[in-house]
């Protein structure tokens, strides 16, 4: 089990990566708060890792910026790479953006199928 300093490392490092991510990206704070399903005060706090934040608002997150998931997670907490944890958590991240990723293609091909080309 992980100590709490070290949750609060990969917590910190997780926010700087997100922060470096969006400004990267061109955006504000206030930009992907309207993306994603979190309000600002929260979304300040992830970015300073003061909190964790969800596989699924993450997603959103990279889809917004165009970021890969992978890269945003911390491999290294006390110099030490954390292999099958890390690896874990990348493969939920995949998982969850291929299945955004297909959801968003069902959608397209529906909205064509009646008509609605508008949502392209």
């Amino acid at each position: 089990m992980k100590t709490k300093t070290e949750i609060d490392k990969f917590r910190r490092q997780l926010g700087e990566n997100i922060r470096l991510a969006r400004k990267a990206g061109g955006l504000t704070q206030a930009d992907i708060v309207e993306r994603v399903n979190v309000n600002r005060p929260t979304w300040s706090k992830v970015e300073q890792g003061q909190c964790g934040v969800r596989v699924e608002i993450l997603a959103q997150f990279c889809a917004a910026v165009g970021a890969d998931p992978t890269s945003l997670i911390p491999l290294k907490i006390n110099g030490s790479v954390e292999g099958a944890e890390a690896k874990s958590i990348q493969g939920a991240l995949r998982t969850v953006a291929r299945g955004r990723a297909l959801v968003d293609v069902g959608v397209t091909a529906l909205a064509r199928i009646v008509g609605m080309n508008d949502l392209e």
